[in-house]
């Protein structure tokens, strides 16, 4: 048997490995990955993770940011807000005739009050609210000049006034449709609404460069509003009194202070914008403290308040911009 079995092993071939082409031709001949097929899964560890999402941000990110943030908080309370609001002015409409003359002037002096209370007290926090929330050092040190974090931040608290003045537009195109009021109304009030927000906005931005606390701020922003609307024409017709120069043509002078007041200038502008005469005036006729006017003499006020107001925006924004790096850091 051991003889048979040492001839076996003499008469097997020798076995090799295989060589480099057949390799080549075993991997040849392999089938390909199809670029349909199924990827392996991913690990367990990573199944449940949320997928990433990339935002593409603006060349003005602060602007960007500003106008990305919510005007009432969420989507829930806008939709309570126009509930409510809908509510309320069918209550109105319903209770008052459409052409009383009262009923245009609460939607248009109760709007108004918003607007200068939102843009006096609201913007307080723009600056402020960066360092107290310790985000002005990042914006520092970025690439964005002054110019573009002011404009950025106006621009983003002026547009969550839209709902007033939506509210303005269409009560008073409701009004004109119904012959109520004149088509020139419409922009007499919108116009005096704008450079009202405008200014207060713009001062209210330097208000809270020049101080660290945003109650601060606007506690100084509410306060010149009052002595500009208030306390300069009480103080300017106590002196004109008081050294006699009290009348014509002085008291112009007089007027014309009063006339800063944007609430003065809506009530005329409401009531001389009348289809029909209201209060025994005449139709077409703006009453202003101490005289009246035509249309073309009171689209001349509006034009001249416009530019004062607009001019002194651009003046507080002008001094932000220059004390903005000197004063952000304190």
């Amino acid at each position: 048997r051991q003889a048979k079995a040492a001839n076996r092993s003499r008469s097997a071939p020798p076995t090799t490995a295989p060589s480099s082409s057949a390799l080549e031709s075993v991997l040849e001949a392999a089938p390909e990955p199809s670029a349909d097929a199924p990827s392996e899964p991913a690990p367990a560890e990573h199944q449940g993770a949320r997928p990433r999402t990339s935002r593409v941000v603006s060349d003005a990110p602060v602007l960007w940011r500003e106008f990305r943030q919510a005007s009432f908080g969420s989507r829930r309370n806008l939709i309570i807000l126009l509930i409510a609001l809908a509510i309320g002015l069918f209550f109105l409409y319903r209770n008052a005739a459409i052409d009383d003359h009262a009923v245009h002037l609460i939607i248009g002096v109760v709007t108004l009050l918003m607007i200068g209370l939102h843009s006096a007290v609201v913007p307080s926090g723009a600056i402020a609210g960066e360092r107290d929330a310790r985000t002005l050092e990042a914006l520092l040190t970025t690439l964005l000049t002054p110019a573009e974090i002011i404009r950025g931040k106006l621009l983003g608290i002026l547009r969550r006034q839209w709902l007033a003045f939506a509210i303005l537009a269409a009560h008073f195109s409701y009004a004109t449709i119904a012959g109520i009021t004149r088509p020139i109304t419409i922009a007499h009030v919108l116009l005096i609404a704008a450079y009202t927000s405008v200014f207060l906005h713009s001062t209210c931005m330097f208000w809270s460069l020049l101080f660290k606390r945003a109650t601060t701020a606007a506690a100084a922003n509410v306060l010149l509003a009052l002595s500009l609307w208030m306390g300069a024409p009480i103080l300017t017709a106590l002196l004109m009194e008081a050294f006699g120069y009290y009348g014509p043509p002085n008291d112009v002078f007089t007027n014309g202070v009063f006339t800063l007041n944007p609430m003065v200038m809506l009530v005329s502008s409401i009531e001389g914008g009348m289809s029909t005469p209201s209060y025994g005036g005449q139709s077409g006729s703006y009453s202003l403290p101490g005289y009246s006017v035509g249309l073309w003499g009171f689209n001349a006020r509006v034009a001249v308040n416009g530019a004062l107001y607009v001019g002194a925006a651009l003046l507080a924004l002008l001094a932000t911009r220059r004390l903005f790096t000197r004063l952000a850091r304190r």
